[in-house]
């Protein structure tokens, strides 16, 4: 649930809480500690920054393309990496 919490003055857009619940689904936060997951949070979102477009499409499509899987499944390994985590196998 923790990768759900937002801050209430500044949410995060729709795109970002989207691709954040791609990560948890897809077990890439599964050896992040509880602690550790707003860093991922932040990290992910920046690593995602080369797709916010295609992120942006996600809301009106409603629809995550096999290109768009491509690049968050990176993204998502970049910030595992960058907090030295591998993904659960």
């Amino acid at each position: 649930m923790e990768i759900l919490s937002k801050g209430s003055i500044h949410p995060p857009p729709w795109e970002e809480t989207i691709a954040m619940i791609f990560a948890a689904t897809n077990g890439f936060m599964d050896t992040v500690p509880i602690g550790d997951i707003k860093r991922f949070q932040a990290e992910f979102v920046n690593s995602c920054a080369p797709a916010r477009d295609q992120l942006q499409e996600i809301v009106k499509a409603k629809i995550i393309s096999d290109d768009l899987k491509t690049k968050l499944k990176a993204s998502c390994a970049d910030s595992c990496r960058a907090l030295r985590l591998e993904k659960a196998a």
